[in-house]
């Protein structure tokens, strides 16, 4: 569940691939804190980052911070496709997987990280940890 969103100001000429709405239905059904940042200064190209966190003494639960950065305008229909079809289901599926470890897992001690990178010149690359 998206708990609370942050968008800053687009500069002239770029796009955020993802919609806000997209995210929260892939996210459905999944009893998580999602905090969501949209953020122009964030490594551009990089349409989608996640990281998943664990309780902490300050946060007593587990969470997972998204930021989406920009792409340039001619670049925001391809890069909102490759979203919809391929980086939000690999992100949901991710993170629904993170869910379903035991708390004392070392995958998740080792800070899991999803990534999705969009540009023309080289298309999407994912990774994740």
């Amino acid at each position: 569940m998206i708990t609370d969103i942050e968008k800053d100001k687009l500069p002239k000429g770029f796009s955020y691939a993802l919609k806000t709405s997209e995210l929260a239905k892939v996210l459905e059904g999944v009893d998580c804190p999602v905090h969501l940042v949209y953020s122009p200064g964030a490594s551009p190209g990089c349409i989608l980052r996640g990281f998943y966190w664990l309780p902490n003494e300050n946060v007593p639960h587990v969470r997972c911070y998204v930021t989406s950065s920009i792409v340039p305008s001619t670049s925001r229909a391809a890069a909102a496709k490759a979203m919809v079809e391929t980086v939000l289901p690999d992100f949901s599926a991710w993170l629904r997987e993170l869910l379903a470890l035991p708390a004392n897992s070392t995958r998740l001690l080792g800070k899991p990280v999803f990534e999705a990178h969009y540009a023309d010149d080289y298309g999407l690359v994912i990774s994740k940890s």
